[in-house]
């Protein structure tokens, strides 16, 4: 960001908490009342050399937008219960349905469904309450594994990451060479701890994966 500094002629100066040198703008003043060498004035004739210098240092690399990775499961919470994912069942949060298994989206459970209507559709649904602190104690295989893929990891909520991807990119060959790393390793993991992520499609962990710039990007993939 920039303050605006005004001296008492009206005159007015850019300056950066960021070390840009002060770039002086045209003064509405007339020239008497404007001089340099009087507090609280600024020139009004800023030079060439300063301001193309400081128009430079805006358009600085490091004001463009990370190239993001962002993975992410849906059913983070149910993943972490450690419940078969062919068996119907769903994880709810102020009575709402927040998680479910494949088998209870083929019953015709959906993400949002009231209890009630969530136990009309599939009677044999296994309920169970979200427990936060599980889901992120779950995760943390995950994280540590994608972590030795890429050091700059965001974990922006359980069953949800964000990895700096140019760097990894470059070295596993492109984004989507990448992107089909990271969700092999994560399904791996998930395998490794019993997650049952080698099932068939039909039961397995859903995973989102997308590539874009700018984590917001990336997540809307």
């Amino acid at each position: 960001g920039s303050d605006s500094v005004r001296g008492r002629a009206g005159c007015s100066a850019i300056a950066s908490r960021s070390g840009w040198q002060a770039a002086a703008l045209p003064c509405r003043s007339s020239a008497s009342s404007c001089s340099p060498a009087r507090p609280g004035r600024c020139a009004r004739s800023a030079t060439a050399s300063t301001v193309s210098q400081w128009g430079r240092q805006v358009s600085d690399t490091s004001w463009q937008v990370p190239r993001i990775v962002t993975l992410w499961c849906p059913d983070w919470a149910m993943v972490a219960a450690r419940v078969p994912l062919d068996q119907p069942a769903a994880v709810f949060l102020a009575n709402r349905v927040v998680a479910c298994t494949s088998a209870a989206r083929a019953a015709g459970v959906a993400h949002g469904d009231r209890r009630r209507v969530a136990q009309a559709a599939c009677p044999t649904l296994h309920v169970l309450e979200r427990d936060v602190g599980r889901e992120a104690r779950e995760f943390e295989p995950v994280v540590r594994a994608v972590a030795e893929l890429a050091p700059r990891v965001e974990v922006v909520e359980p069953g949800w990451l964000c990895v700096a991807a140019r760097g990894p990119a470059r070295y596993f060959g492109g984004d989507q060479a990448f992107a089909e790393r990271l969700v092999a390793v994560v399904r791996e993991t998930l395998d490794r701890i019993d997650h049952h992520a080698d099932r068939p499609a039909e039961h397995g962990v859903e995973l989102g994966v997308g590539v874009a710039d700018g984590r917001s990007a990336a997540g809307l993939l």
